[in-house]
């Protein structure tokens, strides 16, 4: 075939942005005029809405009213993040043979998300949980299973599982971090959204979770918890700890290791002793 053509093409997982704006994101008829108003309209709102952490690689929102026009309902992030989800899942042992190496499982995930929501009304955005609907089928039964139980879990609520999803996806990529900020951003699903009242929603389904054993918080970070890890969990928070014990370690550490005198030296000649307490 490469014998028959003059310059060969060459399509490489860059390039897979492109392919699905103009292969499943197309739009017809008075679309394209009806979005770039829209856009005009909620220029301001947007770049608010779709904020991240400095902390965080590059993940862009809308540059203009062509990108708007192109990704739309996606945001021009998911691209890149849902490619680096893909390739963290392979790389972790997460996912089985099928899962392509990245472009088919890019374009099969677009148009999946895209068909979920496809009748919803205008203004409309996809929330980065969508994609888990493209995944599930590839991912570990280990790993599918650990989100569908939670699924039964009558203390959670349908919210709960979508964050669960979006924390799995994430749990191993470097290009964010996983705090309720980017969480929020990454949940978004309308333009005209109050960020504010869902942030409180984030962090109440943090507080859920967490509280289940099913993620874990490291500072202001969360971590989804695959089942060696929630039985873990469970035995380090099922651990019954004598609080003398507890108090007998502190007073070690610091009377026999941070202040180790034991009495004040005034000159050379006198020395003092002083109580202490922790």
């Amino acid at each position: 075939i490469v014998g028959r053509f003059y310059k060969p093409l060459s399509l490489s997982s860059a390039n897979t942005d492109e392919v699905i704006k103009l292969r499943l994101l197309s739009k017809i008829g008075d679309a394209l005029p009806y979005l770039e108003s829209l856009y005009q309209e909620k220029q301001a709102i947007l770049k608010n809405q779709i904020a991240f952490t400095r902390d965080c690689a590059d993940l862009p929102g809308y540059r203009d009213a062509r990108d708007f026009k192109s990704a739309y309902p996606f945001i021009p992030y998911q691209f890149n993040l849902l490619q680096a989800v893909f390739t963290q899942i392979r790389v972790m042992g997460s996912a089985g043979k099928h899962l392509a190496s990245g472009e088919r499982s890019l374009l099969d995930a677009f148009q999946i998300a895209a068909q979920t929501v496809a009748e919803q009304p205008i203004k409309t955005l996809v929330p980065f949980y969508t994609f888990y609907l493209a995944i599930e089928g590839f991912l570990d039964s280990a790993i599918s299973q650990a989100i569908n139980q939670a699924g039964q879990n009558t203390q959670l609520q349908s919210f709960d599982i979508d964050l669960l999803k979006v924390l799995f996806m994430v749990k191993y990529v470097k290009e964010i971090r996983p705090n309720p900020d980017n969480l929020t951003t990454l949940c978004l699903k309308h333009i005209d959204q109050d960020r504010l009242a869902l942030k409180a929603q984030v962090q109440e389904s943090l507080s859920r979770l967490e509280k289940q054993t099913l993620i874990q918080r490291v500072g202001d970070e969360y971590s989804f918890l695959t089942h060696e890890e929630q039985d873990i969990g469970r035995e380090i928070k099922n651990t019954d700890i004598d609080p003398g014990e507890v108090t007998a370690e502190f007073q070690r550490m610091v009377w026999e290791s941070i202040f180790t005198d034991k009495k004040f030296k005034y000159s050379n000649r006198h020395l003092y002793g002083f109580n202490r307490r922790l």
